[in-house]
């Protein structure tokens, strides 16, 4: 797993969590938050997609996937290869390979996604 995509998992499921307080979202605030989402301006990419350029620091997608299975993501989420099988939200294997982030309108980018948690 390239550390575009350790990054992108870590942002990509801070919506989920409610950042001003210590609770995670409840189902009906995440129905909110799908319902009113905005819809990528891209066109999202083929499952075969070859992987965005190789990380300079590989270390950091193990972070993000330390934080991903130990935060319980992996509850909702799926990404094959590991122990994260769930089926609520979106598989997130291939999550490093795509052009966008944030519902389309920030693009993966190391420099947007430190913007982005910056923020």
């Amino acid at each position: 797993m390239s550390a575009n995509v350790g990054l992108s998992l870590l942002v990509g499921c801070a919506f989920c969590f409610l950042a001003k307080s210590s609770s995670w979202a409840t189902a009906e605030e995440l129905g909110n938050q799908q319902a009113n989402a905005v819809k990528p301006a891209i066109a999202p990419t083929a499952l075969s997609a070859p992987q965005l350029e190789r990380p300079t620091a590989p270390q950091d997608a193990g972070r993000g996937l330390s934080l991903f299975l130990r935060n319980s993501c992996g509850a909702c989420h799926s990404i094959r290869g590991t122990e994260a099988r769930g089926t609520i939200g979106p598989d997130l294997s291939h999550i490093g390979s795509r052009p966008a982030i944030g519902a389309g309108i920030l693009p993966n980018t190391e420099e947007a996604i430190a913007h982005f948690s910056s923020a």
